[in-house]
């Protein structure tokens, strides 16, 4: 879950940077959108869409923050 909330996160930030406002239920929606998704794959490729992922994610939450 702690990937998810990194996507999440990174997603948020991306529509805040282009003007969209973010409310709670936009930000619920995206949860649970990435969630399921995420949820959806097989279990042996969990770890490796976040090895592959997170290195990407922690970038772009680094450039967008600042």
């Amino acid at each position: 879950m702690e990937f998810i909330g990194f996507i999440v996160d990174l997603l948020t930030k991306m529509l805040q940077a282009l003007g969209v406002e973010i409310n709670y239920e936009t930000f619920k929606t995206l949860l649970d959108l990435l969630n399921s998704l995420y949820n959806a794959l097989p279990s042996w490729l969990k770890p490796v869409v976040q090895a592959i992922l997170q290195p990407l994610v922690n970038a772009l939450m680094s450039a967008i923050s600042g």
